[in-house]
């Protein structure tokens, strides 16, 4: 990576004007992987050739400015494949070979921390935190899906980052499925 430009959430006019003049036809190929109005302008503006994730049926004008597109289709398509098509758009040779990360510890870190939580047999690892609070799950369903999983004889993990946001919100969600092991922070990718 040679740059980094930048832009503000809400910027003002001249904000804009200098940000534009930056990008301006400077790049031979502009990616936008998301389809929203501002990601698909700079698109636009910023490359020679351009392409982006388009959306099916409406705002036409975005798959026009565009020189080619792939269809954004959340309810079939993970963003990964989604993204994938871009990237062979764009020439590359996307091979969706997805591997999970491994360390030779791993497995001892979990039994590990499965002794000491003192649950033994059948077990359901729920990620109940997306990241953004507007994507969340209500409490209410996630109180139920835990019932049932403990009706079930599932003993429940959660997972979740270290950030004091995450493990703040999941502990509520575990006080809502007592009894529910909260593991943010505890495990590594890899582990999890």
């Amino acid at each position: 990576i040679d740059d980094v430009v930048t832009a503000s959430k809400h910027p003002k006019l001249g904000e804009y004007v200098r940000l534009l003049r930056r990008i301006l036809r400077k790049y031979d190929l502009a990616i936008s992987t998301k389809e929203t109005d501002r990601s698909i302008w700079y698109a636009f503006f910023a490359g020679r050739a351009r392409i982006a994730v388009v959306p099916a049926g409406r705002d036409a004008w975005k798959r026009r400015v565009m020189n080619a597109g792939v269809l954004h289709d959340p309810e079939h398509t993970h963003t990964l494949l989604q993204n994938g098509k871009l990237a062979k758009l764009a020439g590359a040779d996307f091979r969706p070979d997805i591997r999970l990360p491994h360390s030779s510890g791993d497995g001892r870190t979990v039994d590990d921390l499965l002794a000491q939580t003192g649950r033994d047999g059948r077990y359901a690892v729920l990620h109940v935190n997306p990241g953004l609070p507007h994507k969340r799950w209500t409490l209410e369903g996630w109180e139920a899906v835990g019932a049932w999983l403990a009706d079930a004889g599932l003993g429940i993990f959660l997972t979740g980052s270290g950030t004091p946001e995450e493990r703040d919100y999941l502990q509520v969600v575990a006080r809502r499925l007592h009894p529910a092991t909260n593991l943010a922070g505890r495990l590594r990718f890899s582990e999890l």
